[in-house]
């Protein structure tokens, strides 16, 4: 696996030496000789690409980068002939945080923008609202003013 993997990283022109970052791999994992590679060695690329997240949060460093040799290992554990462990638990349950907490302010967001559209809406109605009673207020004046009765009896 990483002979063929530094062989792709090669012809690609991606140097192993500096380290991964996360936009090199996910265009590894866009590549057709990339995902013939994992899945030769055991593992599903789409898992790889599901898991990129949760590989840069455990084992990057603080460039943001991970090493070749992690990267592989990485790779290595999601053989589906690997028995899971703890720490596979563990980081599934990290990505899963993640996810819901990125679910939840995305949804917080909404329903922020979406109670701010009604509230002006209402208000804008409510303006018009109070607009015509002034209209309606002020033709009913205007009329008893017509008719020739006394405004001073007048009630509204």
């Amino acid at each position: 696996l990483a002979t063929d993997l530094r062989s792709i990283m090669y012809v690609n022109s991606i140097n192993i030496e500096t380290g991964l970052n996360k936009e090199c791999i996910e265009h590894l994992v866009g590549l057709a000789e990339f995902a013939t590679v994992v899945e030769e060695a055991g593992a599903d690329v789409h898992t790889v690409a599901d898991m990129l997240h949760s590989m840069f949060e455990d084992q990057s460093d603080e460039d943001g980068k991970i090493s070749f040799e992690d990267f592989v290992e990485a790779i290595l554990s999601l053989r589906g002939a690997n028995p899971v462990k703890v720490k596979d638990v563990k980081s599934q349950l990290r990505a899963i945080k993640v996810a819901v907490k990125e679910t939840e302010v995305a949804m917080r967001g909404a329903l922020f923008d979406e109670m701010n559209d009604i509230r002006a809406a209402l208000n804008h109605h409510m303006l018009q609202a109070a607009g015509r009673d002034d209209d309606d207020n002020r033709s009913v004046a205007e009329g008893s003013i017509a008719a020739g009765s006394d405004t001073d009896s007048f009630q509204f």
